[in-house]
């Protein structure tokens, strides 16, 4: 089975809770195969930036990795993926790389007749833990002050009880870095709304701050 085509699409579409409209967009990848199988994969950037959104993963697409694509055995994803990966060092080659591996294993399920999971998978357990990222609102974050890290919370995390009904017990809990203070009392109100038998992760979002 050899690659026959590889074309690259931007689409547009809605998304929600969004003010940019660049946001909207994405680029698909279709892959075809002399058998008769294609493959769909999607990229996206992580930011609509001009140089590195989806028209620029397109052009990626079309002028760098499909020529060298064409012949080449779709059942090798992992070989390819790789191959690009020192071919391409730009933003762009992120998603544009995304797009096509996704697209590949798309046509390697279809040739083994198996889900894609069970062609990646090593498996060592049956099932994970699943862990929720919980994004507070900016409006409960500015009732911290500075003044003292040890202060009970004074409010719960709105998002918390909704949650906690669905049965999740193990939440991720942002902080940013800067205040150490703040961050203290916004981990010790997430253990008290969550409660002393769910698990937390804490992560720090670091912001460049500018003289």
């Amino acid at each position: 089975m050899r690659i026959t085509s590889v074309t690259p699409y931007v689409v547009r579409g809605a998304l929600a809770n969004s003010n940019n409209s660049d946001w909207d967009y994405s680029c698909l990848v279709r892959i075809e195969t002399d058998t008769g199988l294609l493959g769909w994969g999607e990229g996206a950037s992580p930011a609509p930036q001009p140089d590195w959104g989806a028209p620029k993963i397109l052009e990626m697409i079309n002028t760098m990795f499909a020529p060298t694509l064409i012949g080449r055995d779709p059942t090798e994803p992992m070989v390819i993926w790789k191959e690009l990966q020192i071919l391409s060092e730009q933003k762009t080659s992120t998603g544009a790389i995304s797009a096509i591996d996704i697209a590949l294993w798309d046509i390697n399920g279809q040739a083994k007749g198996q889900p894609i999971h069970k062609l990646l998978r090593n498996v060592i357990r049956s099932r994970i833990k699943v862990c929720v990222d919980v994004s507070f609102d900016r409006f409960w974050l500015r009732q911290f002050s500075s003044d003292s890290p040890w202060q009970p919370a004074s409010a719960a995390i709105p998002e918390a009880q909704p949650l906690l009904d669905l049965g999740f017990d193990t939440f991720e809990v942002r902080i940013y870095g800067l205040s150490r203070e703040r961050d203290m009392q916004i981990v010790r109100a997430a253990r008290e709304t969550f409660g002393r038998t769910s698990s937390s992760i804490t992560t720090i979002q670091m912001y460049q701050r500018r003289s």
